[in-house]
């Protein structure tokens, strides 16, 4: 047999085990480049409202709710005016009446609505999504429920609320130890009617290679919290631990994702040793989207050479629109004001409360 005909034999069987090689991710990715976009640094102006115990930032109007996590006041919400920066009320205690909670209740979806002008915020306690109303919250001194119905239960998800009461959830945690079978296993989105899954949307083909991680520590390289494009059933997923953005477009079954440019793939798989969270926090209007990541895309940039971090925009077709390091201002959750044309950062280590004008 000639060599040539050897090398093409040797050969074809490497190329049909790569070609033929599943990518991790089911849906389009495409790559993104912060090199190529306009920067801009942007310096934060602390504002005069501490808000020391607050696990979260949320953001409706001129309003600010924060979520007091750890107890130390007879309230689990206190409201804020962001223009005058002084406290309005505190609204939420225990107990089993409708406008009462359970539980230490969360706003999981970071999203609000409005009927007939009031403002309503998806509230989730012990699994019942409370529909409340914060405008009437804030004239009656005291939480109004508008209404309530069943929630995703399942603890390892991020959800939002679509129309009629729907909700999408991303399940970045294997459900059960005891199921074997790998698509059970895998992240995956779900649309959930009246607390029953009506849809189930595969998302990954195969899970990340783990690199010195265990199980529990490698279901959070998947982790992420969604984020709703208001008055529209499209959602994005700003990954915690990947530099990727997942994109759900619901009305057209459009699915697809983005990926940083030069930083870690879904390929490459998990490396303990080089982790770094990546988007920390997002929120979202009508037109963009802001995901704040900490990793400092600028570092080499002579430019900005002391960001803290950097704030991406992004419109809803995903593509990279602009990005922002951040100088003086250490923060770890971000939230918009469409109101007052600001973004607002939190630092829940210290309570320190900054605003940013673009």
């Amino acid at each position: 047999m000639k060599l040539k005909n050897v090398l093409t034999l040797c050969i074809l069987p490497l190329c049909l085990v790569s070609c033929g090689k599943k990518s991790i991710y089911k849906y389009e990715v495409r790559e993104v480049s912060i090199a190529t976009v306009p920067s801009k640094g942007i310096y934060g102006t602390e504002l005069s409202i501490d808000l020391i115990g607050t696990n979260s930032l949320f953001v409706a109007d001129s309003l600010l709710v924060a979520d007091i996590q750890n107890g130390s006041k007879p309230y689990f919400f206190e409201i804020y005016n962001l223009n005058t920066e002084s406290l309005v009320t505190g609204i939420g205690v225990y107990g089993r009446a409708k406008y009462e909670f359970l539980t230490i209740p969360v706003i999981p979806t970071r999203q609000y609505y409005t009927n007939d002008g009031d403002i309503i915020v998806p509230v989730n306690d012990n699994g019942l999504i409370k529909e409340l109303n914060l405008t009437q919250s804030v004239s009656r001194n005291n939480a109004v429920i508008e209404n309530t119905y069943k929630g995703y239960s399942y603890k390892g998800a991020s959800t939002v609320i679509l129309d009629n009461d729907v909700q999408f959830a991303y399940r970045y945690a294997r459900p059960d130890d005891n199921i074997t079978e790998i698509k059970d296993l895998l992240p995956k989105a779900e649309l959930i009617k009246d607390g029953k899954v009506t849809r189930s949307i595969e998302l990954f083909n195969s899970f990340m290679k783990d690199h010195r991680i265990n199980k529990d520590q490698a279901e959070y390289y998947y982790w992420g919290k969604l984020l709703k494009k208001p008055d529209s059933d499209i959602v994005v997923l700003p990954m915690f631990l990947m530099n990727y953005i997942l994109f759900f477009n619901l009305e057209t079954d459009d699915f697809y994702a983005i990926h940083i440019d030069g930083y870690p793939t879904f390929q490459d798989g998990i490396n303990g040793e080089l982790a770094t969270r990546c988007f920390l926090s997002a929120t979202a209007t009508s037109e963009y989207i802001y995901a704040y990541s900490v990793r400092d895309f600028y570092t080499l940039n002579e430019d900005y050479p002391d960001s803290f971090g950097c704030i991406l925009k992004l419109d809803w077709e995903g593509n990279l629109i602009e990005a922002y390091p951040i100088h003086d201002a250490v923060i770890t959750d971000i939230a918009y004001s469409e109101t007052n044309k600001k973004l607002y950062g939190l630092n829940v280590y210290s309570g320190d409360l900054y605003s940013f004008d673009f």
